[in-house]
């Protein structure tokens, strides 16, 4: 079996197709490892098992840092590493191979999470008397 950069940047297109993945973080993945490998001679053809990443990463940086936002490259370093790394646990194994998930960062629910978060600390929006009946609901309703 291969270790070249083709087979890497191949191998996520056959994980998505083959079910093994979801396709778009397959996607995203092949996506990655074809920008950073692009900037590199014969990229086809490198072995990725020898590969030194943080140079390589460097040199996708330095190159193509004006086409991309900062948090995009950090993106694409993290997918790349991973993807990498991934690639090489299944060349070790191939039976045994199962593609590892990340748990999601966890982001706030809109604009409107944090003006309710704020409104219930300080006991909602009406601060009248103790009306027999009528429930205190904390959070704007629009």
């Amino acid at each position: 079996m291969e270790t070249t950069g083709r087979a890497l940047v191949d191998h996520w297109a056959w994980a998505a197709g083959k079910g093994l993945m979801n396709k778009n973080t397959a996607a995203g993945l092949r996506a990655a490892c074809s920008q950073v490998l692009g900037v590199l001679d014969q990229w086809e053809s490198v072995d990725v098992k020898t590969l030194d990443v943080d140079a390589t990463f460097s040199r996708f940086q330095n190159l193509r840092k004006k086409d991309f936002k900062p948090e995009v490259l950090q993106t694409y370093k993290r997918r790349f590493k991973q993807a990498l790394a991934s690639y090489l646990s299944y060349h070790d194994d191939p039976a045994g191979w199962k593609p590892r998930t990340v748990e999601r960062v966890e982001r706030n629910e809109g604009v409107g999470a944090g003006r309710a978060s704020e409104l219930a600390s300080r006991g909602g929006p009406f601060q009248g008397g103790g009306s027999a009946g009528l429930v205190e609901y904390p959070f704007p309703i629009r």
